[in-house]
């Protein structure tokens, strides 16, 4: 597999400051617009699937990855943690954050691939078997396994997790199979969406 960057985020408080996660690769950060970058940021993820700043807090990064599932930076992406009480270590896909509160986070995930017994397909690929959950988190709590209305498990994984700047609380999930499912209550409770977008396998953003 080659090496490529599958996520880009520039902070809401200087445009200087940028972070670039790596699909198996690394999770830098650029202080001068791009052109120069710091080696890889110990203790993100670096198999890394998506990576966001708060929508208005440039202290909060976060990202989902591959290998320990999550990790979140409290100090614009120099430092990072990755906490793992709720979870353990999963393969995460998506996150995203409230837009008001940058303490509430989400993140989509499956279990790992068991790559010594030959699966090296993880099993939230797997359209129709996913077997992947929407988590939440509330600032030091656990994270806590969303239901409220999906289905459970997702058999599809939830490739997007976007959230609106004008609706504190809201989130929306988009799946595998084009399902768009959306909370108003951050999390508590879920509806089906009435279309469907033939199939959601990387991103989507609400606008």
């Amino acid at each position: 597999m080659t090496p490529y960057i599958s996520g880009l985020a520039v902070s809401p408080d200087d445009p200087n400051i940028i972070l670039a996660g790596i699909e198996a690769g690394a999770v830098m950060r650029s202080g001068d617009r791009g052109r120069t970058w710091s080696k890889h940021l110990r203790g993100s993820d670096r198999d890394c699937h998506s990576l966001t700043f708060h929508h208005t807090n440039g202290n909060w990064a976060y990202e989902a990855g591959g290998m320990s599932g999550v990790a979140f930076s409290q100090n614009g992406g120099m430092d990072w943690r990755k906490p793992k009480a709720g979870i353990g270590a999963m393969y995460g896909w998506a996150v995203a954050a409230d837009p008001e509160r940058s303490e509430i986070w989400y993140l989509s995930e499956a279990e790992q691939g068991k790559l010594l017994k030959g699966e090296f397909t993880p099993p939230g690929h797997n359209d129709g078997q996913a077997n992947a959950h929407i988590y939440r988190k509330i600032g030091d709590e656990p994270w806590q396994q969303l239901a409220g209305g999906l289905p459970e498990p997702l058999d599809y994984m939830a490739y997007g997790l976007a959230v609106v700047p004008e609706q504190p609380g809201y989130v929306y999930a988009g799946l595998g199979n084009g399902q768009i499912w959306f909370s108003e209550d951050h999390g508590d409770h879920w509806a089906l969406m009435p279309f469907n977008l033939g199939e959601v396998h990387n991103a989507f953003a609400v606008i």
